[in-house]
């Protein structure tokens, strides 16, 4: 069993009530990118990717905070990001560089946007089996924040959704189990202490904005 992840984004409380809620249910975990941006605790995080020995890609902020370039994002995001770079290690930042833009396993393959574009907001609605890519089961897409799967004649295309930034409405953290034999996909959500988070992020400076979000799971 796999437990997939994305768009962790620095979320460390959420990232943990993930782990507890999952726990002994899986294998093995797939992180289809962001590990860090607009939550105050970038360096828990990755530590606590590498620790559990996830297979993980580097999603848009992972890419901007390791190259320090952040052309195209919002103000928000900017400012989170390089407040993100200067408290990240020379050693965290040098795991981001080490990361895969995408990654191929078997008959999976995940990607932070799309098979195409890393950069690309592909939301479950516009999905189809043609953007499955050939001799490809289960598709791993990020980057929308939006947890769905659906099912083709191809193949199954699966977004985990996030777990420290859900904007679909819903805070709590999301994530998804995978079983490969039998292609069941489990969705799950799970609360968190969103308190923690908020009250870390209006104390290190960060946008206001940032906590206010996560209550309402936007």
């Amino acid at each position: 069993m796999y437990l997939l992840l994305s768009d962790v984004h620095g979320n460390m409380p959420a990232l943990r009530a993930v782990l507890e809620d999952a726990a002994g249910e899986y294998d093995a975990v797939i992180c289809a990118g962001d590990l860090v941006g607009y939550n105050p605790f970038p360096e828990e995080v990755i530590r606590e990717v590498i620790n559990l020995g996830a297979r993980c890609i580097r999603g848009n902020h992972d890419r901007a905070v390791m190259r320090d370039d952040y052309t195209g994002f919002s103000g928000i995001a900017i400012a989170s990001d390089v407040w993100t770079r200067k408290r990240l290690s020379q050693s965290m930042l040098s795991y981001l560089a080490s990361l895969p833009d995408s990654l191929r396993l078997g008959d999976m393959e995940v990607h932070h946007g799309s098979p195409w574009d890393e950069d690309l907001y592909l939301y479950p609605e516009e999905w189809t089996g043609d953007i499955i890519p050939p001799g490809v089961r289960y598709l791993i897409l990020g980057h929308t924040h939006i947890q769905a799967v659906r099912r083709f004649e191809r193949g199954a295309v699966i977004n985990p959704g996030s777990v420290g930034q859900p904007r679909d409405g819903d805070p709590r953290a999301a994530y998804a189990l995978l079983d490969p034999e039998t292609g069941e996909v489990l969705l799950k959500r799970v609360e968190y202490d969103v308190d923690e988070v908020a009250e870390a992020i209006i104390r290190e400076g960060l946008p206001r904005y940032l906590a206010e979000r996560l209550y309402m799971g936007v």
